[in-house]
């Protein structure tokens, strides 16, 4: 803090142009990463939901072809014992 008193009150507009154009980059840069890490955190509960989904959908799909061949088996063996 001490550097930019000696800064500022040595009123060169060139250092406190410098001086102020990085610490608005500085507390952009802050801000993006808070907002970065919120993203993520939202992020990754959504990406578990995904893949359960994912997941279910599978099942689901598994489920379905298993029960479409025993079925088709069923007819099968029935017209052949008709």
């Amino acid at each position: 803090m001490a550097q930019l008193n000696t800064i500022f009150e040595s009123r060169n507009p060139t250092f406190i142009q410098s001086i102020v154009a990085n610490l608005n980059t500085f507390g952009r840069s802050i801000e993006r990463e808070q907002e970065n890490q919120e993203l993520r955190n939202k992020i990754k509960p959504l990406e578990e939901r995904i893949a359960a989904l994912k997941s279910g959908i599978q099942r689901e799909g598994t489920a379905a072809a298993e029960h479409d061949t025993s079925t088709k088996s069923d007819l099968s063996t029935e017209k052949k014992a008709g």
